[in-house]
């Protein structure tokens, strides 16, 4: 059962993408039911998703309980994924041999990059389903800004030693950014010009550090553009070209 595990700062568009791709795999493979799952236990929407974390606690739900604030009510959130896990992933069962599971993961990364509740349950992901991949958002509107770009790039190299899976990097809002950031995104040296523009003082030489390992990761990355927005979505075949790049082995990455 192919499985997508969506990552992502807040606000990066990872329920929206799940919704289009489900859609897009079930015009695309019509015989391939899907089954969508949310793990964010403070998203507030009215999808109707296949499983739904919320069914047995919910972000509010701890902040009551608990007497916590958001922050220490999503940690804590984390390590009640990792003690609902197998009860919460065990009615899959039943189900009709779902062909592909779509996962939406909470908002906030830092408990999954720095919280032991997020390297459990990143295990417990990877055994129980072994044909993951994941995809990691960076929203276009962001990217605007070289600093919050660069930012991102970082996260993304942290998640990439912290979940043992392959990651694709796609740009969600592709179409929000600005034409003078978009060479930027895949050439390292004009990021760098972009970070010293700004004149970030005694930043700068920490800057610089952070570019030179751009210039390495960024010629590494399988990058995606998606659209914001638009009918029909942008930009899924390359993702799922990309997919099934990674599952068979096969093709040309670079």
């Amino acid at each position: 059962m192919p499985v997508l595990l969506i990552m992502g700062p807040a606000g990066s568009g990872k329920t929206s993408l799940v919704k289009t791709l489900a859609t897009y795999i079930q015009s695309e493979h019509v015989s391939s039911p899907v089954t969508t799952c949310n793990l964010d236990p403070g998203i507030e929407d009215h999808y109707e998703w296949t499983m739904d974390i919320r069914s047995r606690f919910t972000l509010r739900d701890i902040m009551e309980q608990e007497k916590l604030g958001p922050n220490g009510a999503m940690v804590r959130g984390y390590e009640r994924l990792v003690q609902h896990f197998d009860a919460f992933f065990s009615s899959l069962e039943p189900l009709e041999d779902p062909s592909w599971l779509l996962i939406d993961t909470p908002g906030q990364v830092e408990p999954l990059l720095f919280s032991a509740s997020g390297n459990a349950l990143m295990e417990k992901m990877h055994y129980s389903f072994p044909d993951v991949t994941g995809i990691f958002l960076m929203p276009g509107d962001m990217i605007n800004d070289p600093a919050h770009y660069a930012f991102l790039l970082m996260v993304y190299a942290g998640l990439s030693l912290k979940v043992p899976v392959e990651i694709i990097q796609v740009i969600s809002k592709a179409d929000l950014i600005d034409d003078d950031v978009l060479p930027c995104v895949q050439d390292a040296k004009a990021l760098q010009e972009r970070l010293l523009s700004r004149k970030m003082g005694e930043f700068t030489e920490f800057g610089m550090h952070a570019i030179e390992m751009m210039e390495r990761l960024i010629p590494a990355l399988h990058l995606v553009f998606l659209q914001a927005n638009a009918e029909p979505a942008t930009g899924l075949d390359d993702l799922f070209d990309i997919i099934n790049e990674l599952k068979c082995g096969c093709g040309d990455l670079s």
